[in-house]
Formats: structure tokens, C-alpha cells, sequence
């Protein structure tokens, strides 16, 4: 069994019914990749010229004429890039990827193979390592990952960067040397001519090495994918909680580790949680018997607007409807109170109570453990500027006859 094979029989996948959109630039890795492919499975081979160098267009005239030979059906497409600025190599992976997942739509191919190799892996950890120390950055080019609903296979990871030029070479294959990957003005470039060469004499057996600790970390992204799936946060007032009991159990450093999984899953940002338990916008909560995941670029102070029965209107991200009719549907409150409401964000005031007396309403947040930077986004209604109903904490206890009924809805 080659290692193609092996890496196929490792994800349990039998490609052989289905159309594969392979990334081949024209280097020897994707040319090996393809050249392994083309027998066996029905292939899309597609290319993608940044035009960031005055000889890329061989690349395309290299593949059409492969294709062509091996009856292989070749998409490119040219990357209308503009003035050069910074960033260009973020901004050039984000256009080829945007390609990719537009050609696996137009084909209906449910996977996209790419030609990262063992070295690639460990340049990533290096790189990921200098720059973060996140393990997840670590593992970012997963052995199998996802595109929205589109499949990534790299299954040439357990190739090493020599194996590829040998079989590119055996089979006379015609492939073209980016002349960038030569010169040191990258980190990558760096990490690949001098630091990994010097790694594996230092240890013979470290691509093998490299391919475990790629292995694992997926096993490790799987379980912890998992124990977020098993111990889901709680939408609450436009943000997130769970119950500390649920966390009883994990440490301090797990707990950070869940809630930065948990803002990746919710808001697709990697981060790291500092000792003062925030992330640039993201700010981790203990409050009496909750966990409170806040994003605080989401808080804001809604002024009072007239409520418009029966029309929805936003409040704090959310969708509500006030109306006089109870009907089907997520009915989250019902309440008397006054006609002619306003809605809007409550400020430090007190609250009427049934014996006529007040209390302050921080009284009433405070035994809804709702903690003071999440109070603003807690929906209010008022009646003639005097609040009436305040989200999940306070009720008015005021009845009249000549009082409506409301119900509120959330529509989202």
C-alpha cells in the first residue's frame, strides 16, 4: 500500500465514486499529487495564477498541456489582484481559496485535495510556535478539515518534501520551481532552508514524528470539538453561559482552553484568553453560578424608542414582537402594564414593587445573576419613563383595570 493509500485507508474514504477538485499550482508537490490521482479517480484539476510573478502564466501553459495529454479536466482563473500592498500573502491565499470552494460548487465536488506534505506540517508547527503557541494554530492544516460544506483532504502528508521531487523526477514529470520559495524574505522560507534541515539531522526520524503529532492533534481537535458539543453554552441576553457545575471538574487552564474553542465556534476567532480572562473584545465572566462568555464590541446603551404593537423591532441583536394576541410561537413574557410603551436599555433606577415601596434595580440583576456589564442588554419596557418589565429579572406588580396584556415574542 503506498502512503496515498494509506493516508486514504486512515480516513476510511473510498474516493473512488466521487469528483475530486485538486489545488495544483505546477510545483512538483501538487504535480505528484495529481499524477497519483489520475488513474484511479475522476479529478478536476484547478489553478489559480496570483499574477504576482512576470512568469506565471507557464504554469497554466504547463497544466493545459498535461491535462490535455492525460484527458484531465483543468479550471483557472486569474487573481485581478491590483496594487500590490501588505499582506499580500494572507490576501492571496483568501483569493485561491475563495477560487477552490467556487470551482467545488460548479462541479459539485464534495472535496478539495491540496498538496501539503509532512515538511509543510512541521513549517506550520515552527511557524505557529514562534508566532502563538496555540496548539490549534499548530494543527491548522488539518489532515481532514472543512470549507463550509466542502471536505479538505491533505493526503500527502505522509510524504516528505524529497519523496515528491524523487517521483516527479522517476516519472519525468514537468513541473515548475516557484523562485520565491529560494529566497529568505519570508519566515517559512527561513524555517525551510535552515532551521528544519538542521532538525532532521538532529533527528533522522522527525517527518515521522511529524505526521504522529499531526495525527494526535486531530484526535485532540476531535474530543475537544466534542466535550462543545456535549457541554453547549446557553444563549443569554445576546451572549453566552453555562453553569459552573457543568465546569466543576476542569481546571483553571481547561476552563480557558473550553471558552476559547467556544468563542472560535460562535464567532470564528482564534484567541487566547490572557490572566485577566480577556481576549481583545472577549471578556470571561464568573458570576455567582455562571460562566458569562461577553463579547463586548456587542454591548451597547439602547436608548428609549416607541414600541409599535404588532411590528417586530430589534433590541440588542435580537428580534422581538409586543403584541396584544397570544399566539403560537416563542412566547418569552406576559405582562400589564400602562398603553403606550417604550423600549430600551434601563440605567441605574428603582423599581416599584406591590406594597407601593421601591427597590433598586441592581437588586433585582443581582438575583437574576445577571452580572453588571450584561444589564444594559437586558430588554425593557416603559411606561411614561417608568420601567415596567425588565428582561428575565422584574415584572410589574402594579395591576389596573385599565391595564393591557401584553405578550412578547422572540423571533430569533
Amino acid at each position: 500500500m503506498n502512503k496515498l493509500d494509506q493516508f486514504l485507508n486512515l480516513m476510511q474514504l473510498d474516493l473512488t465514486r466521487e469528483k475530486l477538485v485538486v489545488a495544483v499550482s505546477g510545483g512538483p508537490d501538487s504535480m505528484a499529487l495529481v499524477d497519483m490521482l489520475k488513474d484511479q479517480y475522476q479529478l478536476v484539476v484547478a489553478h489559480f495564477d496570483h499574477q504576482l510573478r512576470p512568469q506565471s502564466y507557464l504554469e497554466t501553459s504547463l497544466l493545459t498541456e498535461y491535462c490535455q495529454k492525460y484527458n484531465l479536466e483543468l479550471v483557472t482563473e486569474k487573481w485581478q489582484h491590483g496594487p500590490l500592498q501588505s499582506g499580500i500573502e494572507a490576501k492571496a491565499r483568501t483569493a485561491r481559496y475563495e477560487f477552490l470552494k467556487r470551482v467545488c460548487q460548479q462541479k459539485q465536488a464534495k472535496y478539495l485535495l491540496t498538496a501539503h506534505h509532512s515538511d509543510d506540517y512541521l513549517e506550520n508547527i515552527l511557524i505557529k510556535l514562534l508566532r502563538s503557541g496555540d496548539i490549534n494554530e499548530m494543527a491548522s492544516l488539518k489532515l481532514k478539515g472543512k470549507m463550509g460544506k466542502i471536505t479538505i483532504l491533505r493526503p500527502l502528508i505522509f510524504y516528505q518534501k524529497s519523496e515528491l521531487l524523487a517521483y516527479v523526477k522517476a516519472g519525468d514529470l514537468p513541473y515548475i520551481d516557484d523562485e520565491t520559495n529560494f529566497e529568505d524574505d519570508t519566515l517559512r522560507n527561513r524555517l525551510r532552508h535552515y532551521v528544519v534541515p538542521k532538525l532532521k539531522q538532529e533527528n533522522p526520524d522527525l517527518s515521522d514524528q511529524t505526521r504522529r503529532f499531526a495525527m494526535q492533534a486531530e484526535v485532540n481537535n476531535e474530543f475537544a470539538e466534542k466535550i462543545c458539543q456535549l457541554l453547549p453554552l446557553e444563549p443569554f441576553l445576546g451572549q453566552w453561559r453555562i453553569q459552573k457545575n457543568k465546569l466543576a471538574d476542569f481546571s483553571s487552564v481547561a476552563i480557558r482552553r473550553y471558552f476559547e474553542l467556544q468563542i472560535y465556534r460562535h464567532y470564528h476567532q482564534r484567541c487566547h484568553l490572557n490572566d485577566e480572562l480577556t481576549a481583545g473584545a472577549f471578556s470571561l465572566i464568573a458570576y455567582q453560578n455562571y460562566y458569562y462568555l461577553i463579547n463586548q464590541a456587542e454591548i451597547n446603551f439602547t436608548a428609549q424608542k416607541k414600541v409599535v404593537l404588532e411590528r417586530p423591532f430589534s433590541f440588542s441583536g435580537r428580534r422581538y414582537l409586543l403584541s396584544l394576541n397570544r399566539e403560537a410561537g416563542n412566547l418569552i413574557a406576559k405582562f400589564s402594564a400602562p398603553k403606550e410603551l417604550t423600549f430600551g436599555s434601563i440605567k441605574a433606577e428603582k423599581l416599584l414593587l406591590k406594597n407601593g415601596q421601591h427597590a433598586k434595580n441592581k437588586k433585582f440583576f443581582a438575583q437574576a445573576q445577571i452580572p453588571a456589564l450584561l444589564r444594559s442588554q437586558a430588554l425593557t419596557f416603559f411606561a411614561q419613563g417608568v420601567p415596567v418589565w425588565v428582561e428575565n429579572s422584574y415584572c410589574n406588580q402594579i395591576k389596573s383595570k385599565d391595564f393591557l396584556t401584553y405578550y412578547l415574542f422572540l423571533l430569533n
